[in-house]
Protein backbone atom coordinates (compact mmCIF):
# COMPACT_ATOMS: atom_id res chain seq x y z
CA UNK A 1 0.00 0.00 0.00
CA UNK A 2 1.82 3.00 -1.15
CA UNK A 3 0.93 6.90 -0.03
CA UNK A 4 -0.37 9.73 -2.23
CA UNK A 5 1.96 12.64 -3.53
CA UNK A 6 1.89 14.94 -0.19
CA UNK A 7 0.96 12.27 2.12
CA UNK A 8 3.13 11.90 5.20
CA UNK A 9 3.90 8.24 6.80
CA UNK A 10 3.00 8.54 10.76
CA UNK A 11 4.92 7.41 13.48
CA UNK A 12 3.72 4.84 15.63
CA UNK A 13 3.93 5.72 19.55
CA UNK A 14 7.73 5.55 20.00
CA UNK A 15 8.94 5.56 17.04
CA UNK A 16 10.31 7.99 14.75
CA UNK A 17 8.67 9.24 11.01
CA UNK A 18 9.69 7.05 8.31
CA UNK A 19 12.65 8.56 7.01
CA UNK A 20 14.52 10.75 9.67
CA UNK A 21 17.08 8.27 10.69
CA UNK A 22 17.30 6.87 14.51
CA UNK A 23 19.46 8.66 17.46
CA UNK A 24 20.67 6.12 20.09
CA UNK A 25 22.59 6.72 23.26
CA UNK A 26 25.89 5.49 24.00
CA UNK A 27 28.29 5.89 26.78
CA UNK A 28 29.17 9.62 28.19
CA UNK A 29 27.88 11.87 26.22
CA UNK A 30 27.94 9.96 23.57
CA UNK A 31 24.95 9.37 20.82
CA UNK A 32 24.54 7.64 17.83
CA UNK A 33 23.12 9.26 14.91
CA UNK A 34 21.93 6.55 11.41
CA UNK A 35 20.26 7.76 8.31
CA UNK A 36 19.65 6.04 5.08
CA UNK A 37 21.71 8.15 2.68
CA UNK A 38 20.58 7.18 -0.87
CA UNK A 39 20.59 3.40 -3.08
CA UNK A 40 23.42 2.10 -5.11
CA UNK A 41 22.73 1.56 -8.47
CA UNK A 42 21.82 -2.24 -7.44
CA UNK A 43 19.05 -1.13 -5.25
CA UNK A 44 21.24 -1.22 -1.39
CA UNK A 45 21.11 1.09 0.74
CA UNK A 46 23.58 3.51 1.82
CA UNK A 47 23.65 4.46 5.79
CA UNK A 48 25.34 6.93 6.86
CA UNK A 49 26.34 6.08 11.02
CA UNK A 50 28.00 8.69 13.00
CA UNK A 51 28.86 9.05 17.09
CA UNK A 52 28.73 12.34 17.70
CA UNK A 53 28.99 14.51 21.40
CA UNK A 54 25.71 15.59 22.52
CA UNK A 55 24.51 16.85 25.90
CA UNK A 56 21.25 15.50 25.08
CA UNK A 57 18.73 14.06 22.84
CA UNK A 58 17.24 16.89 21.72
CA UNK A 59 21.11 18.33 20.72
CA UNK A 60 21.64 14.92 19.45
CA UNK A 61 18.53 14.79 17.03
CA UNK A 62 19.37 18.23 15.73
CA UNK A 63 22.97 17.16 14.88
CA UNK A 64 20.91 14.06 13.09
CA UNK A 65 18.62 16.80 11.36
CA UNK A 66 21.19 18.73 10.11
CA UNK A 67 23.37 15.42 9.21
CA UNK A 68 19.72 14.33 6.89
CA UNK A 69 19.17 18.24 5.49
CA UNK A 70 22.70 17.77 4.34
CA UNK A 71 22.03 14.57 2.53
CA UNK A 72 19.57 16.06 0.67
CA UNK A 73 20.62 18.94 -0.58
CA UNK A 74 24.57 18.48 -0.37
CA UNK A 75 25.11 21.83 0.63
CA UNK A 76 23.81 24.98 1.80
CA UNK A 77 20.03 25.43 0.20
CA UNK A 78 20.71 29.17 0.81
CA UNK A 79 22.98 29.43 -1.76
CA UNK A 80 21.29 27.03 -3.91
CA UNK A 81 19.73 28.82 -7.36
CA UNK A 82 16.31 27.93 -8.65
CA UNK A 83 18.22 26.07 -11.68
CA UNK A 84 20.88 24.24 -9.60
CA UNK A 85 17.82 23.12 -7.66
CA UNK A 86 15.44 21.61 -10.84
CA UNK A 87 19.00 20.37 -11.84
CA UNK A 88 19.53 18.15 -8.52
CA UNK A 89 16.07 17.17 -8.84
CA UNK A 90 15.74 15.83 -12.06
CA UNK A 91 19.16 13.92 -11.57
CA UNK A 92 17.10 11.48 -9.38
CA UNK A 93 18.41 8.06 -10.99
CA UNK A 94 15.09 6.75 -10.36
CA UNK A 95 12.95 8.82 -12.70
CA UNK A 96 12.16 7.67 -15.94
CA UNK A 97 14.57 8.78 -18.72
CA UNK A 98 11.74 10.20 -20.34
CA UNK A 99 10.34 12.33 -17.27
CA UNK A 100 13.62 13.97 -16.66
CA UNK A 101 14.36 14.77 -20.52
CA UNK A 102 11.12 16.50 -20.49
CA UNK A 103 10.57 18.49 -17.31
CA UNK A 104 13.97 19.40 -18.04
CA UNK A 105 13.45 20.79 -21.89
CA UNK A 106 10.39 22.64 -20.00
CA UNK A 107 12.30 24.49 -17.54
CA UNK A 108 14.89 24.92 -20.58
CA UNK A 109 12.20 26.70 -22.56
CA UNK A 110 9.84 28.41 -19.47
CA UNK A 111 12.29 29.64 -17.31
CA UNK A 112 13.36 33.47 -17.11
CA UNK A 113 17.37 33.71 -16.63
CA UNK A 114 16.34 35.80 -14.06
CA UNK A 115 14.24 33.03 -12.59
CA UNK A 116 17.54 30.56 -13.27
CA UNK A 117 19.54 32.61 -11.21
CA UNK A 118 17.18 34.01 -7.84
CA UNK A 119 18.70 32.31 -4.90
CA UNK A 120 16.10 29.69 -3.43
CA UNK A 121 15.95 31.85 -0.26
CA UNK A 122 14.65 35.08 -1.98
CA UNK A 123 12.16 33.05 -3.93
CA UNK A 124 8.63 34.02 -3.64
CA UNK A 125 5.23 33.11 -5.32
CA UNK A 126 5.08 36.71 -7.07
CA UNK A 127 8.62 35.47 -8.79
CA UNK A 128 6.96 32.38 -10.43
CA UNK A 129 3.26 33.65 -11.04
Amino acid sequence: MGTSLGERRVATKGRRTYGTGSVTQLENGKWLLRCSHRFTEGGKRIRVNKVVTARNKKAAEDMLAAMTGQRITEGRPDTWTVDKWVQHVYANSELAPRTREVALEFHRLYSSEGLKATPLGELRVEDID
